[in-house]
């Protein structure tokens, strides 16, 4: 479409209630104007865009692309340099063209469609899993240790990454220290173990509580831990691990791979970050309570035993004066 004067007439407008194309959507029914009469006004462009060069002509056709007796766009053929009238024969040519392109099209968005509902499904499917092995690992007689080491063993699997690591809160010492590792090259993440609040990305997670990806390791200066990108890594993520509201630690993946995760996979890997707070939270109130638990025990049987000497001696106080009588009574020699 287009014109090769200002006299040319525009040809319509896309617009809803308006133009010869929203008019063809509309009626289904094929729309011709071969002037050189001026456009008719329901087929007319309106302003602003009947400035729009591309969009006049000096004759066009439309036909209504349909499928199964709905509309699903319209094709326009129009003429910009010829004067001559569309005859019927011309038009009847476009229709075999058109059904074909209303069919690709047609085709095309059923397989999009289709696609993407597989990759949600998928992803829905995947993340499940995810969550059900995290759950699993939590609820079960593991140690703190090992249900750290399933879940991150879940999560790498999941998001097709290479290694993954825990980093805790010292709220002390005010640093957060690397307490766990699957996957490969530990001894390359072995790197930095430990780092202050506001440093590298584990520092950085804890202090400001906010997700982290990174698409290029070796562009990042945040990124403190040179082997790590010497071995090759490129991807890296971290989420923090939270509990009632605050930032107990870290969570990262880091993948060989580039540009390879999305937002659908920070969702689901900050979620495996907020149940394992809680299980980091409650083994750390477990392990308090435990303390206690101990300590209060030692304590009564401390209490006991003394209870025990005081009642013995209290016995052997009472049976003194028998003891004096019985001593008394016994004959000189």
């Amino acid at each position: 479409m287009g014109w090769s004067s200002p006299s040319r007439r525009s040809i319509s407008q896309s617009a809803p209630g308006g133009g010869a194309i929203a008019q063809a959507y509309r009626t289904q029914q094929t729309v011709i104007w071969n002037g050189p009469d001026p456009v008719p006004e329901l087929l007319r462009l309106a302003a602003p865009y009947d400035q729009i060069a591309a969009l006049c002509s000096e004759a066009f056709v439309l036909v209504p692309l349909i499928i199964q007796g709905r509309a699903i766009g319209v094709m326009v053929a129009d003429w910009k340099q010829s004067r001559g009238p569309l005859d019927r024969a011309t038009v009847d040519l476009l229709r075999p063209f058109v059904a074909l392109t209303a069919l690709v099209i047609e085709h095309d968005r059923t397989y999009t469609d289709s696609q993407i509902k597989v990759h949600r499904q998928t992803n829905l499917t995947r993340d499940s899993t995810v969550l059900a092995m995290v759950e699993s690992a939590i609820s079960g007689s593991l140690g703190l240790n090992d249900t750290l080491d399933q879940a991150l063993t879940a999560a790498i699997a999941s998001l097709e990454m290479d290694a993954g690591e825990i980093f805790l809160l010292d709220a002390t010492r005010g640093d957060v220290s690397k307490v766990r590792h699957v996957g490969k090259d530990q001894d390359v993440f072995a790197e930095r173990l430990c780092f202050c609040l506001g440093e590298g990305i584990p520092g950085r997670v804890v202090q400001t509580g906010e997700c982290f990806i990174i698409s290029d390791l070796a562009d990042d200066r945040r990124f403190l831990r040179h082997q790590v990108v010497a071995a090759g890594y490129h991807t890296f993520a971290a989420v923090p691990l939270k509990s009632r509201g605050q930032v107990i630690g870290c969570l990262s993946i880091a993948g060989r791979r580039p540009n390879i995760l999305t937002a659908a996979d920070l969702q689901i890997l900050t979620a495996v970050g907020a149940v394992l707070g809680l299980a980091v939270a409650n083994s750390s109130l477990y392990e308090d309570l435990w303390f206690a638990t101990n300590q209060l025990e030692a304590k009564i049987e401390e209490l006991q035993q003394g209870q025990a000497t005081l009642i013995e001696t209290e016995r052997l106080r009472e049976s003194i004066p028998q003891l004096a009588d019985n001593a008394n009574r016994l004959p000189l020699a």
